[in-house]
């Protein structure tokens, strides 16, 4: 279930709340792959022997949902109630 204190956009596939996860599936450059499970394999070497792709994967986009969410919320506390209706100088829209 969510946590409605802090509402995320439905934008997910299959969105259910029942569901902490959802699929996803992407084309991905080989470089990209390539240093994913070059990391992949540092950490299962040497500090965690049960790391996985999908694991590593998820926490890129963790920590870029995280700095996503939070410049939003910056932006909404910074901005007006709403810029794009507010009367220029010469009374006009915006």
């Amino acid at each position: 279930m969510n946590d409605h204190n802090n509402q995320l956009p439905n934008f997910a596939r299959g969105r259910n709340d029942a569901l902490t996860e959802t699929d996803l599936r992407a084309k991905t450059p080989k470089f990209i792959v390539d240093v994913i499970d070059a990391e992949l394999a540092h950490r299962v070497r040497t500090t965690d022997p049960k790391a996985s792709r999908n694991s590593i994967i998820n926490e890129i986009l963790l920590a870029w949902a995280n700095e996503q969410w939070h410049r939003a919320t910056m932006t909404l506390k910074i901005a007006p109630i709403n810029p794009y209706t507010m009367d220029s100088a010469e009374g006009d829209q915006a």
